[in-house]
């Protein structure tokens, strides 16, 4: 089980419409796709975890933020780093 521990960083960017950028985006609209991309740091060996978020429209960032987990054992509720493997595989991928 996971634990969110805190949040930082985390704001809208390029949404705000400047006369001088082309690059900004001044709404969203329903519909319209947005490309997120999540990148995890892992320390401890699993045990605690942040994932970096940043969503884009068009090539364009519109908000980011990074969320910090802490695993816990289900039966204790304490702090652990003994993951499925399947789960440290996805934190920890092989490059072929």
């Amino acid at each position: 089980m996971y634990v969110v521990t805190g949040m930082q960083d985390c704001s809208l960017v390029g949404l705000s419409k400047q006369e001088d950028s082309d690059d900004s985006i001044s709404t969203i609209l329903p519909g319209q796709k947005v490309q997120v991309e999540t990148s995890f740091v892992v320390r401890k060996k699993g045990m605690f975890i942040s994932c970096c978020h940043t969503a884009s429209v068009n090539r364009v960032r519109i908000a980011q933020g990074i969320v910090n987990m802490m695993a816990l054992d289900e039966t204790t509720r304490r702090p652990t780093n003994k993951l499925p493997q399947w789960m440290a595989d996805k934190f920890n991928p092989v490059n072929d």
